[in-house]
């Protein structure tokens, strides 16, 4: 069709106020302003986006031309479709044409009852459609910001969000006290996005973030292509390698000694450890001031004495000053001495008076005879 120049007019000398988006399965146009409009239409267009190279208006009715020209307003698209208020590929209504006049115009046909920019209600499968490529090219016509969610996880009758949403942060961290840390950062985000480090009020760029030991007060920074950021703070300490010498002292037999020493002799023991985060020296001072303790039975005329001490003891039993574990019939004074190997010692003492009775009197040995007669 070859139209007079006066008219036809460039697309170029024309404000367009927002792009049109036909969505053919359900005949439901958009128009994609601040308000995103919705419209019915009549017609079909191939899918993809058509740039408007031409718009015809009709004449004045005081101007004399020959010939029969449409009455309606018309544009034609780059790919050969037409878009009216009637007579047209496409039939829109007319404020359709004077708010989008000469827009760039995008038919599809996506299985959705309506398309917003923030919610999508799927009526079928998600793999039965290309959501990611469709979706692309209709919400870049959007003025709003949006996102495009993991198909995957979503199915039919699902409602799939397109709001924005800011990179969620998360981190793994490996640390060794003494010598310092390693964090690895996890953040997720529908879109591209950058992020950065500040460490104790100081920004680094690093991908990886490397501590040495201290205290560290840290933050991680994350910003989406859309400019939506979020961030995550939280303190690393990492124990900085330490010198120390510490003095200890136990008893042997009543504290743990053994376990700290490996020994029951009294002595200084020198324990070193040395760790990634530390060279640690024990100085110990293990004594035995202990006493022993005596056990005594007297049964008859024996002593029975014995004694019990941590480092082993030495017992002696004297009876009326001499050596012996033997009583007499008569008064008897009995002392046990304990001591164990390091001068510990204990004395116990007691008094015993022993009697012959009846049996012991039969057992004397007499220079005499005992008898008796009528």
């Amino acid at each position: 069709m070859r139209l007079s120049p006066f008219l036809l007019f460039l697309l170029s000398t024309f404000a367009f106020a927002s792009p049109l988006l036909l969505n053919t399965y359900d005949h439901t146009g958009y128009l994609l302003s601040d308000e995103f409009t919705s419209f019915k239409f009549k017609g079909e267009c191939p899918t993809g986006v058509g740039t408007a190279v031409e718009i015809y208006s009709p004449p004045d009715e005081k101007v004399n031309v020959y010939g029969n020209f449409p009455e309606d307003e018309m544009i034609f698209l780059s790919n050969g479709i037409s878009l009216g208020s009637s007579n047209t590929n496409l039939v829109v209504p007319k404020w359709v044409l004077e708010e989008a006049s000469g827009s760039e115009i995008l038919c599809c046909a996506i299985p959705v009852k309506f398309l917003s920019p923030d919610v999508i209600k799927i009526l079928q499968p998600v793999k039965s459609w290309e959501l990611g490529s469709k979706l692309s090219r209709i919400m870049k016509m959007v003025k709003k910001s949006w996102e495009l969610p993991d198909k995957d996880k979503f199915g039919p009758g699902d409602v799939l969000s397109l709001a924005p949403k800011a990179p969620t942060i998360r981190f793994e961290m490996g640390k060794s006290d003494g010598v310092g840390s390693v964090i690895f950062p996890e953040i997720q985000d529908f879109s591209k996005f950058e992020y950065n480090w500040v460490v104790d009020g100081e920004s680094v760029d690093a991908s990886v973030l490397i501590l040495p030991p201290g205290d560290h007060d840290v933050t991680l920074n994350a910003t989406d292509s859309l400019g939506i950021g979020s961030s995550l703070s939280f303190e690393v300490k990492i124990t900085p390698f330490q010198k120390v010498v510490e003095h200890l002292e136990c008893e042997i037999g009543v504290d743990n000694c053994y376990a700290l020493t490996g020994s029951k002799i009294p002595g200084i023991y020198t324990l070193r450890s040395v760790k990634t985060y530390g060279d640690f020296t024990f100085v110990i001072n293990a004594t035995e001031t202990s006493f022993p303790k005596i056990q005594l039975i007297i049964q008859g005329l024996t002593v029975h004495a014995s004694a019990t001490d941590p480092s082993g003891v030495e017992t002696f039993v004297f009876v009326n000053g001499k050596s012996s574990d033997r009583l007499v019939y008569s008064k008897n004074t009995v002392e046990v001495v304990a001591v164990d190997p390091y001068g510990n010692g204990t004395l116990e003492s007691t008094e015993v008076v022993e009697e012959p009775d009846v049996r012991d009197m039969l057992n004397l040995r007499s220079p005499f005879l005992v008898g008796w007669g009528r």
